[in-house]
């Protein structure tokens, strides 16, 4: 996260155009969050120094991404309210993967160094424009994320969920060799559902890890569905379900991508969390499934 004055964004076109710089040389070094209104003490937010302009947000994203090329994509920009304050908090975030390098609108590349923009050097720019044409490989979701019941006696037994994972190559060249990890609690593991558990490689802690590796290709922009998975959640693991997390870790020829996904929040039954009442429960199943 980066912290910048109030007065770096105020009432006039010259302001925008400073801000379209820092961005610009921010969004060069990877994924970030830039607030214009808290002023910054050794790099942390210190105090509030909101921006007296209200900018309307489409506008203002067009004026910095008019100053830029390419345009950063991906980058996302909000007005904060702060209540008993005047002013406002603008907020602009960009992912890691964003397009870079980019070009201000003075024909420069800038790089963000020692709390300022400075030039970039023909060998930076020469590294930047050779990693926009490499893969990059990124979980990118997850589907199948309602539950199945196991009735016994018209009540839910166990809730069983079989998620896939998606993966995408967003990079500009194909990616030929990787893998994927999945971490799973034990106790969520259902050992007789065979496509996953000859997958299993090890445990660490609480966790199986499932491994698998990719047999073709990616190319740019391609979409792959490497594992499914099953989660079998009952009375008895509930609570666990409730706090542990399903992580992701995909490995391929420039690095590691971690994500890691709150079971809880991400699984759900009939569109709503799961509960302890859902359980042993009739009153929660549709009518058409009692009989």
């Amino acid at each position: 996260m980066y912290f910048f004055d109030g007065k770096l964004l105020e009432a006039d076109r010259k302001q925008a155009y400073k801000i379209s710089q820092v961005i610009s040389a921010i969004s060069n070094t990877g994924e970030a969050c830039i607030y214009c209104g808290i002023t910054p003490r050794r790099g942390r937010a210190s105090f509030l120094s909101p921006v007296a302009a209200c900018y309307d947000e489409t506008w203002l994203l067009h004026e910095i991404q008019s100053n830029i090329q390419l345009p950063v994509r991906g980058m996302e920009l909000r007005r904060i309210e702060m209540p008993g304050q005047k002013g406002f908090v603008y907020c602009v975030c960009f992912p890691r993967i964003n397009d870079a390098p980019h070009m201000f609108d003075n024909k420069m590349y800038y790089k963000w160094y020692r709390h300022k923009c400075e030039p970039m050097t023909e060998g930076e720019v020469r590294m930047h424009y050779h990693a926009s044409v490499s893969p990059e490989l990124d979980f990118v979701g997850i589907y199948n994320t309602n539950g199945l019941p196991v009735l016994s006696d018209g009540a839910i037994k166990t809730i069983s969920f079989y998620p896939k994972l998606l993966i995408q190559n967003k990079g500009g060249a194909v990616e030929k060799d990787y893998k994927i990890e999945v971490y799973l609690p034990a106790e969520l593991h259902d050992i007789q559902f065979i496509p996953l558990q000859s997958k299993l490689t090890r445990h660490e802690g609480l966790y199986s890890v499932f491994s698998v590796a990719g047999v073709n290709a990616l190319y740019q922009e391609e979409i792959t569905n490497p594992l499914e998975i099953k989660i079998l959640v009952t009375p008895e693991n509930f609570e666990l379900f409730c706090k542990e997390f399903l992580s992701i870790r995909v490995y391929y020829s420039k690095g590691v991508t971690h994500h890691d996904l709150k079971l809880s929040d991400t699984f759900t039954y009939n569109g709503h969390r799961l509960a302890k009442d859902d359980f042993n429960n009739k009153n929660v199943l549709p009518q058409s499934e009692l009989f």
